[in-house]
């Protein structure tokens, strides 16, 4: 149904518009479809928009690998943990006091300048175009291999950059007509694909352990607390550069504040749903670095740790502790 105001002369009323095409000056705005999410609903998007097991596959590997860092990867984790956990509750703070979609890119533009506004926004959106040239390529390179893995495929297709390529097109394109289609639809489809994603890392991520604690593969070690410890990363160096990757571990739970428009009580929800993901958040990857520290990679770090940890950087110490 049309939404323009008709004068007495049966047309609606022209103001010039965009390249001077007239629009109609008493035409509605478009809104979004609130009340829409509850909490669960936030804290889902929030959590499936970090990307957890995409997180995982691409980049802790290489935290691990990092000089310096080694087995102390999960104090880098639970280190880059604390300060987005503030920015998070800063969100909070900064929702209930004005709930905008627009998010930091609004807030920055009100509390500090439209430049630094305007710079913040167009960050993101840079940033939000690489995640949709990356993220695309690691399903599409890792649906192959599953495919390859059941026989439906070959491993040279699987191989195939030209395949990945077309693989990852269509993920993209899924996602995006989902997310045109409209944010229940979205955020349902997220709620299948998060209880996939923890059920699988999660269950993963226990059997590695108990694998480790009975049989005792080649190469492993028993857990350490010092892993743990800030005190076992080795330079200001390696500590910056775990950190900078630690904090990408957390990207993206913000989401839930750019739908606080499409949220139940818009003031709390999201900001709620954005502190309680990065606790999720620091479960999943917690549970999941144990076991790659039990069974590091075969090359890059020492194989047999001591009870401190060591890095790919410094070799393992074979005499006695002192």
């Amino acid at each position: 149904m049309s939404t323009d105001v008709v004068e007495n002369g049966g047309q609606p009323p022209e103001v010039p518009g965009p390249f001077g095409a007239p629009v109609p000056s008493g035409e509605a705005a478009t809104t979004l479809r609130a009340d829409t999410l509850n909490l669960f609903d936030s804290t889902v998007v929030a959590v499936s928009s970090v990307a957890p097991a995409y997180t995982l596959a691409a980049t802790m590997a290489t935290l691990f690998l990092v000089g310096g860092i080694g087995y102390a990867g999960p104090a880098v984790i639970w280190i880059a943990f604390v300060p987005v956990l503030f920015i998070a509750i800063s969100y909070f703070h900064l929702n209930r006091r004005d709930p905008d979609c627009g998010a930091s890119y609004a807030w920055l533009s009100k509390l500090v300048h439209p430049t630094v506004g305007w710079f913040n926004g167009w960050v993101q959106v840079a940033a939000s175009i690489l995640f949709c040239i990356s993220a695309p390529i690691v399903a599409g390179s890792y649906t192959l291999q599953l495919m390859n893995e059941w026989g439906w495929i070959s491993a040279s297709s699987a191989a195939s950059v030209g395949n990945q390529a077309v693989c990852a097109g269509f993920w993209l394109a899924l996602v995006t007509f989902i997310c045109i289609w409209g944010i229940r639809w979205t955020t349902n489809f997220q709620w299948l694909l998060l209880i996939i994603e923890y059920t699988a890392v999660i269950a993963f991520s226990i059997w590695g352990i108990v694998k480790v604690a009975v049989d005792h593969p080649a190469g492993s070690t028993s857990f350490h607390w010092s892993w743990l410890s800030p005190m076992s990363i080795h330079g200001f160096s390696a500590l910056s550069a775990g950190i900078v990757l630690g904090v990408f571990f957390f990207w993206g739970w913000d989401t839930a504040t750019n739908l606080n428009e499409e949220s139940k009580n818009s003031t709390k929800t999201p900001g709620h749903a954005g502190i309680i993901a990065m606790f999720l958040l620091l479960l999943i990857f917690a549970i999941n670095s144990a076991p790659r520290c039990c069974c590091p990679p075969r090359r890059g770090m020492p194989t047999s740790p001591p009870s401190s940890c060591t890095s790919p950087s410094r070799p393992q110490a074979t005499g006695p502790a002192t």
